[in-house]
């Protein structure tokens, strides 16, 4: 299990991928030319294709999941924070699967989401100061 501080590949964590999935088009590419899957555990993706057709639903839907792909037991939900129409961050809830379980994704999602385009906002404002 990771520590809280500790980093988890960008492909696993939801931050990670709510993150990647919004990156321009070259970079992306650029960054998954040199990314190596490797499994985490069972759930970790490790087929390229099928990850990249992953941050297109990502960046459709507006958020990010780690379902057990970074730690077993562990959820995480994540939304993308933007400045000036880039993506800097993203804002994430993290739990085990007990807590967050699949039946509440939906709804986090749209929490985290509303919260991720509020701080995007604010973020705006305070820059434009």
């Amino acid at each position: 299990m990771n520590a809280i501080g500790s980093r988890s590949p960008i492909y696993t964590s939801a931050i990670g991928k709510a993150v990647f999935a919004n990156l321009p088009s070259d970079l992306q590419a650029e960054i998954l030319k040199k990314l190596s899957l490797s499994n985490i555990t069972r759930k970790t993706f490790n087929d390229k294709d099928l990850f990249k057709h992953h941050l297109e639903v990502i960046k459709e839907q507006g958020f990010a999941v780690d379902d057990e792909e970074t730690n077993v037991g562990k959820r995480c939900v994540a939304a993308p924070v933007y400045i000036n129409g880039r993506v800097i961050g993203s804002l994430a809830i993290h739990g085990d699967t007990e807590s967050i379980r699949r039946r509440s994704i939906r709804s986090l999602s749209n929490m985290v989401k509303r919260y991720s385009r509020q701080l995007s906002l604010e973020l705006e404002h305070l820059k434009s100061r």
